[in-house]
Order: C-alpha cells, then structure tokens, then sequence
C-alpha cells in the first residue's frame, strides 16, 4: 500500500511527458495484479489510472495505444469506458497492430496481457 501511495505521488508530480512511456507498464501491472491488491491498494491504482487516463486525456494521445484493456475489473468501469471513447475510431487494423507491438515488449506482463487482448479481439472479430 505504501509502494502504490508513492508510485501515484512519483506519477502526479512528474510532467506528463516523463511518465508517458511506463503507462503501458504500469497498466499492465495493475490489471495483472488486480485480484491480489487489498482494497485499498485498488483505491490507489484507480486514482493512478483516472489521472493518467481521465484528468490527461489530452496528454495520452502519444501511449494510448500502450494502455492495458481495463474492462474485466468493474471497478474501472468509468475509467475504462473513457479509455474506449478515446479509442472508439480505431479500425481493426490498428487495434491488431498497436497489440502486435505490445506482445514484441521486453516486459513480460505487458506481452502478456496483450497476447489476452489479441486473443479477445479475435474472438470478437469472429463472432461479428
């Protein structure tokens, strides 16, 4: 709880611009995570992701393509849902593309949780 109350005081001091390449991380660790965290720690990761994703949407435009898929935890619901809205003209084609790039990441987690959001897409993309 103590490391995550820090990790949002490191994200909300920092410019924008410096912490836009650990969103993709970051995210991707939360949505891993999610189910171990206490309550609390749940409170602090949503404050962090509604000031990465809500309060700077205008910031986000350069790693929006690097935020991890929030829809499975209901609790993120409105972030995720301004997450969809800033992604809503995207073309299957980009969708797989930007996924494509994630799974090549060095980070586990990140490549993990996009080879999931690849395998969604597909599925969805099917069932259309």
């Amino acid at each position: 709880s103590v490391a995550l109350k820090a990790f949002n005081r490191f994200i909300v001091t920092l410019k924008f611009s410096e912490i836009g390449p650990f969103i993709g991380t970051t995210s991707a660790t939360f949505v891993r995570l999610w189910n171990d965290l206490t309550g609390e720690e749940r409170q602090t990761a949503t404050g962090t992701l509604e000031y990465i994703i809500m309060h700077n949407a205008d910031n986000l435009t350069s790693y929006v393509q690097d935020v991890a898929d929030l829809s499975e935890i209901p609790e993120l619901y409105l972030v995720n849902k301004k997450l969809m809205e800033i992604r809503s003209k995207w073309s299957f084609t980009q969708r797989s593309n930007f996924l494509l790039k994630r799974i090549g990441s060095e980070n586990e987690v990140v490549s993990l949780q996009a080879l999931k959001e690849l395998k969604g897409l597909m599925t969805s993309a099917t069932s259309e």
